[in-house]
């Protein structure tokens, strides 16, 4: 390495750190998953973690998750620490390391949005709900528990999924492909792609609508797309999402 490259090096690191000094005014977690157990054992640790701050809880735009906002004046450094101890999203977290990286200049580094697809997130009091229990001081099938009496009162978006399940790498970043390309045209179009638990395959790839019918018309699009450009036939199903 020259010794240019060095004092860039040296620069970047320098322009990084000041970078990370910056202080933000809140700590947001993105909750990717309508269970209300999920959601209490997050907002457990967040209450741990900042018992003397404010946190405020919502049910997010789109219906099928939860957002929090733990108020903690705290620098861009510690607001990704405690959003990876808290149990944040672990994509929105990657890109949010990735905005530093790539445009310093970045603002929206941790933001929840309120309005999403003209749709609105929902506040809950979940202190309210919770009556004064201490989360920390009750085991997880307590937790659990408490969060099936809470479902009828945490009223959630209905979901159904289309799944596709298929084995092999090379299959797996080619639908890849397809799912971020639809994203980009249709940003109201949601996707994973998780390990399978079926023998037989190696991945599901799960496609999230509002709808039975959209998710049929999702399904058949995917199959016919998967045979012509992949020249694979594959079959799916679809289900409503449980939130319990």
């Amino acid at each position: 390495m020259s010794f240019h490259q060095e004092q860039s090096l040296l620069c970047l690191g320098d322009f990084m750190f000041d970078r990370v000094k910056r202080k933000v005014s809140y700590i947001g977690i993105d909750i990717d998953s309508p269970k209300v157990f999920d959601l209490l054992l997050i907002y457990m640790r967040a209450r741990k973690l900042f018992p003397h701050s404010k946190i405020e809880v919502f049910i997010s735009p789109s219906g099928r998750g939860f957002h929090l906002k733990i108020w903690k004046r705290c620098t861009i450094l510690e607001n990704i620490f405690y959003r990876a101890a808290v149990g944040d999203d672990p994509e929105r977290l990657r890109l949010s390391i990735a905005k530093l990286f790539l445009n310093p200049d970045e603002q929206f580094f941790d933001i929840l949005f309120d309005v999403k697809f003209k749709k609105k997130s929902r506040k809950i009091d979940l202190e309210k709900l919770l009556n004064g229990v201490n989360l920390s001081e009750k085991s997880i099938e307590e937790i659990r528990e408490m969060a099936e009496k809470l479902e009828g009162k945490i009223k959630m978006k209905e979901c159904w999924v289309t799944c596709i399940a298929f084995s092999g790498e090379e299959f797996r970043e080619r639908l890849k492909v397809i799912c971020e390309d639809i994203a980009i045209r249709d940003p109201s179009f949601k996707y994973k792609i998780y390990q399978s638990y079926f023998p037989k395959h190696d991945y599901v790839l799960v496609i999230f609508s509002d709808n039975k019918n959209q998710a049929y018309q999702r399904g058949e699009w995917f199959r016919r797309v998967i045979k012509k450009e992949l020249g694979k036939d594959i079959n799916y199903w679809v289900k409503i999402k449980k939130t319990k």
